[in-house]
């Protein structure tokens, strides 16, 4: 657990991309008609993520296999997925796939990692039929303890007080990098009191800004290639700053004034 700890906050690199009407998705296809959005419950009949432990190696590397799998109830034209992992709330890797004519996708990678951390898998899920799409996320978190007076395991739930008080150091480490870095990035880029400003990994703030129910969410039928956009910048980065043992962690601005999405990434050394 020590590297949570000396994490340093400053901020490395910041820079954000404006999506408005473009298109940045990993996969072009023709768009003849409009399209209108339903229920994920009437198109997906399971889509799940999941992060394990595959093995464990001698000097306490370990590595790491994830998954994000859709499937719908019938045969759809196309499909895409993509997911990302997050280490201590900071980006690790990324992954995705797509497909045409087939009724599930599936996404599988492995990682390799060391030291204890909470894994964050989250998993964007996006189908097309006809005129009509859907979207919908899954996520899971795994937490890997290894100290010096335990031996490293790893869990979901905890299973005594001691996983307890570690997951509740953990989320509580992370949650305040993630509050400083939000104060970082709001001053940055002079961003107003009233814009939302939330990690990219918040699940339950993407929910919010792509209600249906709600007057202000977000353009629904330009999720995808807004996805396909944040997928591509989160790859360029870290391949680009992963050869300087920098690692970045993402952040997403809604203005509902300007109907303007932007992310933001702040990068650090590891």
């Amino acid at each position: 657990m020590t590297k949570l700890f000396y994490i340093a906050l400053s901020l490395i690199y910041l820079f954000f991309i404006v999506f408005n009407h473009t298109s940045l998705a990993t996969h072009e296809r023709n768009k003849e008609s409009e399209l209108s959005f339903q229920h994920p419950d009437n198109f997906f009949s399971d889509s799940t993520s999941t992060v394990e432990i595959l093995h464990i190696s001698d000097d306490d590397e370990y590595l790491l296999e994830w998954t994000g799998s859709s499937e719908t109830y019938n045969e759809v034209s196309f499909q895409q997925g993509f997911t990302l992992l997050f280490e201590d709330g900071y980006l690790k890797d990324t992954s995705s796939a797509w497909s045409e004519h087939q009724n599930d996708l599936n996404i599988t990678k492995q990682t390799k990692a060391e030291e204890s951390s909470r894994y964050h898998l989250l998993t964007f899920h996006y189908a097309e039929e006809d005129s009509e799409f859907s979207f919908v996320w899954s996520e899971d978190k795994l937490y890997v303890l290894d100290t010096p007076m335990t031996d490293m395991h790893s869990f979901k739930d905890p299973r005594s007080k001691e996983d307890e008080k570690a997951k509740n150091i953990l989320d509580a480490v992370i949650e305040q990098q993630q509050d400083h870095i939000e104060r970082i990035i709001r001053e940055e880029a002079n961003l107003p009191h009233d814009t939302l400003l939330f990690p990219l990994e918040d699940l339950n703030k993407w929910k919010m800004i792509t209600d249906p129910a709600s007057n202000n969410h977000l353009p629904l039928e330009q999720l995808e290639e807004m996805w396909g956009g944040i997928y591509k910048k989160l790859l360029e980065g870290n391949r680009k700053y992963r050869s300087e043992n920098k690692r970045g962690m993402p952040f997403i601005s809604w203005d509902e004034k300007q109907r303007k999405l932007s992310l933001f990434i702040h990068y650090s050394h590891f």
